[in-house]
């Protein structure tokens, strides 16, 4: 899994240089769906590590895991309702 996250990683570069293009070339329609297919995956990856991370947690603090849990269904729910309603965060 991290090598597959890895190589997705290293494609989104040439996402960002496609980007790019679209916009030199005022293709902003082109440039967003570009962006919007991205944070998909980011978004992806996001959860994915964040399972990762649960496990070892929920292994380390059994005491805690209720609360844990209601953490990442939390996160799950609010990354469902950006994706649902094409919600892109940019920082």
């Amino acid at each position: 899994m991290i090598e597959r996250l890895k190589s997705e990683h290293r494609s989104f570069e040439s996402k960002i240089a496609k980007v790019q293009d679209s916009i030199n070339n005022d293709d902003i329609v082109h440039a967003a769906a570009i962006i919007r297919n991205m944070a998909d995956k980011v978004t992806h990856h996001a959860v994915e590590e964040e399972a990762r991370l649960m496990r070892v947690i929920m292994q380390k603090a059994k005491d805690e895991s209720p609360e844990s849990i209601r953490v990442m269904q939390g996160h799950n729910w609010v990354m469902n309702f950006f994706k649902t309603h094409h919600i892109i965060i940019i920082n």
